[in-house]
């Protein structure tokens, strides 16, 4: 199953340094009720990506600033 997360440009930064070794850890379809104490999660799966080297072909912009 392919995911798309979205990643911070140092995550990427970090992750791609050849002196690291990086993960990508990855918690989804979580299911959230509401408990006596407040919200209460649960369940979910894991998605394990070890080691992690970032593919730039699998890099997509999704955003960019703009100062005026």
């Amino acid at each position: 199953m392919d995911l798309t997360v979205n990643l911070t440009r140092n995550e990427v930064a970090h992750a791609s340094s050849p002196e690291v070794t990086a993960a990508l850890f990855i918690l989804f379809g979580i299911a959230v009720a509401t408990g006596p104490g407040g919200p209460v999660a649960s369940g979910g799966t894991v998605r394990l990506v070890q080691p992690w080297v970032p593919d730039p072909a699998r890099l997509t912009p999704v955003m960019f600033t703009y100062t005026v």
